[in-house]
């Protein structure tokens, strides 16, 4: 595959968790041909799944941004581990490769200064940084290949208006609920998809169906509850999200039967003939899952629905005929 020239649209913000990483291995073939941009903050001070990752990510010439001081997880504030491991696996010689780092309201211009100095590909992830006249100034002058990832709630239109290229926008579609069942039936996800071209954007980004918020683990849950989008081709083509939920709500036994009781109810809108739900590799898995009457895990299950959501958006954003 000849990667000059090639450029990101999509850019799905994953930590680094061990079942998002088996995702990103299993799912390296449709990143890299639809040229997905894949962001990993490593939130493990293990680092070993992240190097096989991008090994595995690299190999196949898909695009990859590997965060260097991570905000969340064991390596909060120390990232001097993972920019060791950068520097010593040599990851920056493919041009596959951005180096990631984080910029919010503690880091200084000397410290940017230092990163644009040292690597020639950088992704800087703007979260609460406000000097963004001075910033884009230095960028500028630094000669550095620069593509700049805004998360939307940290970076208001006015900072993002200061530079003048290479911008994404993170917009957090996924309405955490306290409790699961607390979450609607279905609801509204993002439009950014279509979007993003009128809003002076070249490309666009998402937190998939986790959510911005960073949790350490996921405890019991005592309603087991599935998320899956889909595009509404009769809504000009908006993204909404499907909750589907276990009957049962109250109390912690039992998850593999909530598990089926949500999934029925998946399956059901999904075999309506009129379903706006794709029919991805990871619904036809959903649909085994039914047939066999399995619970792979809570964790598997979140692996499936951030698959159906890569899927989704390939095909969507896949050039028609």
């Amino acid at each position: 595959m000849n990667t000059q020239g090639r450029k990101g649209v999509y850019f799905p913000y994953f930590r680094g968790k061990q079942f998002e990483l088996i995702l990103l291995r299993e799912q390296q073939a449709l990143l890299a041909r639809s040229s997905f941009v894949p962001v990993i903050e490593p939130v493990t001070d293990s680092l070993n799944s992240v190097k096989k990752t991008l090994q595995s990510l690299l190999k196949s010439e898909t695009m990859v941004s590997l965060i260097i001081n991570p905000a969340n997880g064991d390596l909060k504030n120390d990232g001097s581990q993972v920019e060791r491991m950068v520097d010593e696996d040599k990851y920056v010689e493919s041009d596959c490769f951005y180096v990631g780092y984080i910029i919010d309201s503690t880091t200084t211009i000397d410290q940017i200064r230092a990163i644009l100095a040292k690597y020639t590909q950088v992704m800087l992830i703007h979260n609460g940084f406000a000097l963004g006249r001075e910033l884009s100034a230095i960028i500028d002058a630094s000669g550095c290949n620069v593509t700049n990832l805004f998360i939307e709630n940290q970076s208001p239109r006015l900072y993002r208006n200061h530079y003048k290229g290479n911008k994404i926008l993170n917009r957090d579609g996924f309405k955490k609920c306290f409790l699961n069942k607390e979450y609607p039936d279905v609801e509204s996800f993002s439009d950014l998809h279509c979007t993003y071209v009128d809003e002076g954007l070249d490309g666009f980004s998402d937190f998939l169906i986790n959510g911005s918020e960073y949790v350490e683990a996921g405890g019991p849950a005592s309603t087991v509850t599935i998320h899956l989008t889909f595009v509404d081709p009769e809504l000009d083509n908006q993204m909404f999200i499907y909750h589907f939920k276990s009957d049962r709500t109250e109390g912690i036994s039992d998850p593999g039967g909530k598990f089926l009781e949500a999934l029925s109810k998946l399956v059901n809108v999904v075999s309506l003939d009129n379903s706006k739900i794709l029919k991805t590799e990871a619904v036809k898995e959903y649909l085994q899952l039914f047939e066999q009457e399995h619970f792979p895990g809570l964790g598997y299950v979140k692996k499936l629905s951030m698959q159906h959501h890569l899927e989704t958006l390939s095909d969507f954003l896949r050039p028609k005929d």
